[in-house]
């Protein structure tokens, strides 16, 4: 049962006084391994106004085809451009690995390396706010859309700067994985000196085991991250390190905000100002905070519970910016080493970005017109 242990007592007290149920007989059930039985039996008897029966699974299931149906509706070309431009982007990536990499000179090996990775990993990050957007999540979809962004950035920051900080963009890893071990080490010896009450004696020995093993990492990542230090500089370790010598005032306390590296690429014309106010915003329903609950993207009528969130309405600002920012990572992995195929290429990714943000703004207003007029129904 886990921490659903601390529950099983108020509730068993909470149904006590019913004479229909054996608390003996649940209370046996519920420390059974399969305790779902005993849950459904409690839960049906203290909430009988909420049915968990067929009739109630079915109503779900018809809500849930009805939205995904409206999706269908209004944003099928965009999502399917949106589909195309992936595929696209991917197929570049294959192309530039299999015909161009090889004729990259010695002097942007790095670059290449650096944002060959970042490509691969956009192309990935993008399938996944593409998944988000065909089930009506633009929240979601917008949250996973800022770490595109911050990829654009870092894409089109390195390849303005060259080689020389794509190879400090590279060698940063020991700084991460450094700040990843210890905060492993400090957590497994907190456990370790703190154990709950099943920590059995093989799982003591595991502890200590992982604690030897990320003390050994630490000492050679930190003899590590020392000489970059040296090599580049006492800001290196700092955050977003690699990018500290293309700042002034480079002092060994320096510290890099992305918005910094990324007011370094609005000069050009593929990441113009506004996005980094949308990249703010977008911030808001990444975590925790109250504001993404105020800013949380229009409402869709009267819909159940159990698909709150889920709405057709708020899907253009991350689909046009998810193709965009595609297309920014898509244009710097090709440029590096110019051929008329990657022009083609490039060339065709922008046409079906620009035509995915005009037909994806299009299909806002219609969509929220469609849900002004559910509103006033109910």
């Amino acid at each position: 049962m886990g921490r659903s242990k601390i529950f099983i007592e108020p509730v068993l007290d909470a149904v006590n006084s019913d004479p229909s149920l054996d608390k003996e007989k649940l209370k046996k059930e519920l420390n059974d391994r399969d305790s779902r039985k005993a849950i459904l039996a409690i839960f049906t008897r203290l909430f009988p106004e909420i049915p968990l029966g067929n009739k109630e699974v079915s109503r779900l299931v018809i809500e849930k085809t009805h939205l995904e149906s409206t999706i269908q509706n209004y944003w099928s070309i965009p999502l399917g451009m949106l589909l195309l431009e992936i595929e696209l982007a991917r197929a570049a990536l294959a192309y530039f690995g299999e015909h161009v990499s090889l004729k990259i000179p010695a002097d942007k090996r790095n670059l290449e390396s650096a944002l060959f990775f970042l490509q691969r990993r956009a192309c990935v990050v993008a399938s996944e706010i593409l998944c988000l957007l065909e089930s009506g999540y633009a929240d979601g979809a917008e949250s996973r859309w800022r770490t595109l962004n911050e990829m654009a950035i870092t894409s089109e920051f390195l390849f303005q700067n060259g080689d020389k900080f794509a190879e400090r963009y590279a060698k940063y890893r020991a700084v991460v994985e450094l700040k990843k071990n210890r905060n492993l080490k400090e957590q497994a010896e907190k456990y370790l000196l703190n154990p709950g009450p099943n920590q059995s004696q093989s799982t003591k020995e595991s502890l200590k085991s992982a604690i030897e093993s990320y003390s050994k990492a630490i000492k050679h990542l930190e003899e590590e991250v020392t000489q970059l230090c040296e090599q580049f500089g006492p800001s290196f370790k700092n955050s977003n390190g690699w990018a500290a010598a293309a700042f002034p005032n480079n002092h060994k306390d320096r510290r890099v905000h992305l918005d910094e590296i990324a007011n370094k690429v609005t000069s050009s014309t593929t990441i113009p100002y506004c996005r980094l106010s949308m990249r703010a915003f977008a911030n808001d329903n990444v975590h925790q905070g109250s504001v993404g609950d105020i800013h949380s993207r229009g409402d869709f009528g009267p819909r159940n519970t159990v698909l709150l969130g889920a709405s057709p309405v708020g899907m253009y600002m991350p689909i046009s910016n998810t193709a965009e920012d595609l297309a920014i990572t898509t244009y710097m992995l090709l440029s590096i080493y110019p051929t008329w195929q990657c022009g083609v290429i490039n060339l065709m990714i922008k046409i079906i970005s620009d035509s995915i943000s005009a037909i994806a703004c299009e299909r806002e207003k219609g969509v929220i017109e469609y849900a002004k007029s559910l509103k006033e129904l109910s």
